[in-house]
Formats: C-alpha cells, structure tokens, sequence
C-alpha cells in the first residue's frame, strides 16, 4: 500500500494538472488508499472531491451514486460516526429501490453492522436483535448467490 500511496503523490500533480478524467480516478483510487491506511479523514476529503467532480445527479447515473454512497459510508464508519455512515448506507437502498433492483446481501450487512454499533453507541442493547437480522439477511442473500465463498460467510458471520 505505501508503493501505491508513492504513485498517487507522484502522479496527483500532472493528473490535477490534466484534470476531468484523469483528477477523478486518481481521487478515488489515492482515496481508496488512504482508508486503506486508516488515513479517513484524508479519504474523506479527496472523496468529496471525487463526488463534486461526477458531474450526474444521482437519478441519472444510480448505480455509480450506489457506490460512492457506499464508499462514503465506509469512510464515515472508519471515523467513528455511525449516524452518517447508516444514512449513506440507506441511501444505497433507497436509490436501488427507486430503480426497481433489491438491495444487495452487501447493503444488508452495511446496515446491521452499523444497526449494532450504533445501538451499543447509544446503550439500546435490546435494539441489537434487529441487528442480527440484518446481517443476518445478508448472509441468506450471499448464500443464494456466492454459496463457495466461504471467506466472506466467516466474515459475516464475525460481526
């Protein structure tokens, strides 16, 4: 990872330089880095860059939108601020729905792991049963598409 980071300070310079394309990958993947080196609020801040330049409101181009909220739920959870990240995680439903497609085995652990972690943030213990369920529909939609993979299952279930 710290190769890669050494790349993207190489190369941000020119890529701003060039701008359009080129400033919009090189933001989501050095932010893509940056989390991967707990460097949140950094990602964060080259995220929201990555989200002024898109270009498209969320309606014209979904399932990119899907991503980025996704991205930016996981940057919000990494900061410790739960409420953000479940109202970005719920935007990853909620723009699915309008567009007809169910929500992925992914948006559902998303959402029971962050279900969780803010019920124990605010000592609503009893809360944590709905959080089970959450993940726990995730895991039955991963298992109706992804039964091999064994990996993820362990770490579903690890939440």
């Amino acid at each position: 990872i710290d190769k890669a980071d050494r790349v993207c300070q190489r190369v941000e310079p020119l890529c701003r330089e060039r701008g359009g394309l080129w400033l919009f990958k090189l933001l989501n993947m050095y932010s893509t880095v940056r989390m991967k080196q707990s460097r949140h609020q950094e990602a964060l801040k080259m995220y929201e860059e990555f989200e002024s330049l898109i270009g498209y409101d969320a309606e014209d181009q979904w399932e990119l939108y899907d991503t980025v909220y996704r991205n930016f739920g996981w940057i919000y959870c990494s900061l410790g601020d739960h409420e953000k990240a479940m109202q970005y995680f719920r935007r990853c439903v909620e723009i699915k729905l309008k567009n007809g497609v169910a929500p992925h085995w992914f948006d559902q652990w998303d959402l029971g792991k962050t279900h969780a972690r803010l019920s124990v943030q605010r000592g609503n213990f009893s809360a944590l049963s709905h959080s089970i369920e959450l993940i726990k529909k995730g895991i039955e939609l991963h298992q109706q598409v992804e039964q091999q993979d064994r990996v993820m299952l362990c770490k579903m279930l690890n939440s």
